[in-house]
């Protein structure tokens, strides 16, 4: 399950309700942390699939513009294990210090902090994203602007060579006129005697009475005829010329619009390439350095509440030792007295009865009743040993 950037906003941690803990529920933090992994993990792997799929389409400032945005990518993702690593150390102190609530309220404290330093990654790699579309949809436009004036340029290329193809015959049907006149000048300028007289405008009247002036006037057409080809032909090649001049002067104002406008979206561009990288660079920066003041404060702040509670943990132990010690001693003093008692009681005891069996060695037999309850200790014993009467009471004493 993934976050959007709004339920990252929006999250809301429930609060602990033992007695023993402050803040909010570890296992609610622990998940929105790993969720929030998870988010991070696609969103570098889209970065991926995009790098890969405009690998081919782009220009060199594109591509630059993609190494840099790899190398704050790779950066990001070092300050994320670093991150990462900060983490582990904090949930194995928690785990070993699970006692403390105001160490396990820091480190929630720790981990908010951390969860805001990767959702302000997230939202500068998105920039970064944005921008590096925007430079793809530009150079695409540059890409498109560029074929279509390739397809012009062809096209007018293609007329240039169909208009000199055109010349080219013209010429040469005029060549050949050229030469048919100059043949039919040739001939007629013998037979000129002969002709009539031109009016006034312009106009020749030819005259043939006989078969012999037939043929001079038979030239003289054919040479008017040439005349008015080659006046015909003269008109085709300015024509001609004046259509190849208006092609080639479009073809050199298409080109140079479209070399403008190349020249103009390469421009723009390596503009925008260039600030995207400058931001790309200026942002990669920014976010390294912070990421690691933060990964140093953290792993400074993680050591000192370590080294503290190590010392707390000592100091403990320390008192519980001395507490424990002490204890053991008036233990073994007690001991020692309860020996001691033992002692004087058995050496109390044993000269009670050695006493008790000189007496009967040296009492005389008599047929009374003997005295039982003195010989084993019990009842009111009619023997003067005030002190074993005193030690034996307390022993009864104690042990009721």
């Amino acid at each position: 399950m993934t976050l959007s950037l709004d339920e990252v906003r929006n999250i809301r941690f429930p609060m602990a309700r033992k007695p023993n803990e402050d803040g909010y529920r570890a296992s609610a933090v622990d998940n929105f942390m790993d969720k929030l992994e998870i988010s991070y993990a696609q969103l570098v792997e889209e970065i991926d699939q995009l790098r890969s799929a405009g690998a081919s389409g782009n220009s060199g400032a594109s591509d630059e513009l993609r190494g840099r945005l790899e190398e704050a990518n790779a950066k990001a993702e070092s300050a994320r294990q670093e991150a990462q690593q900060l983490r582990v150390q904090v949930d194995q102190l928690k785990a070993s210090q699970s006692s403390s609530a105001s160490a396990v309220s820091q480190l929630n404290q720790d981990k908010q902090r951390l969860t805001q330093d990767n959702e302000r990654l997230t939202g500068e790699i998105a920039s970064l994203r944005g921008q590096l579309d925007e430079l793809r949809a530009s150079s695409d436009v540059a890409a498109t602007g560029g074929e279509q004036l390739k397809s012009e340029n062809a096209s007018l290329l293609t007329q240039l060579d169909k208009l000199r193809k055109e010349l080219n015959a013209s010429r040469q049907e005029t060549a050949a006129a050229r030469e048919e006149a100059e043949k039919a000048r040739t001939q007629a300028a013998q037979m000129t005697s002969s002709m009539g007289p031109v009016s006034a405008d312009g106009v020749q009247t030819i005259h043939v009475t006989t078969s012999a002036e037939a043929s001079p006037a038979v030239i003289r057409l054919v040479e008017l005829a040439t005349e008015q080809a080659e006046t015909l032909v003269s008109d085709a090649r300015t024509e001609a010329q004046r259509r190849l001049d208006e092609a080639v002067g479009q073809a050199e104002r298409v080109t140079a619009e479209a070399q403008q406008r190349a020249a103009a979206l390469e421009k723009e561009s390596r503009s925008r390439a260039e600030s995207a990288e400058t931001e790309a660079r200026a942002t990669a920066d920014r976010v390294l350095t912070e990421s690691r003041a933060n990964a140093d404060r953290l792993l400074a702040e993680a050591r000192g509440r370590a080294e503290r509670l190590t010392a707390e943990v000592t100091q403990r132990r320390s008192e519980l030792f001395t507490a424990l010690e002490a204890e053991r001693d008036q233990l073994t003093v007690k001991v020692n007295g309860l020996r001691d008692y033992e002692d004087h009681y058995r050496t109390t005891f044993t000269n009670f009865l050695k006493t008790q069996l000189d007496g009967l060695s040296k009492a005389e037999l008599s047929g009374n009743r003997p005295d039982i309850d003195s010989m084993f200790g019990m009842g009111n014993p009619r023997v003067s040993t005030p002190r074993l009467d005193a030690l034996v009471d307390e022993s009864r004493k104690g042990l009721n």
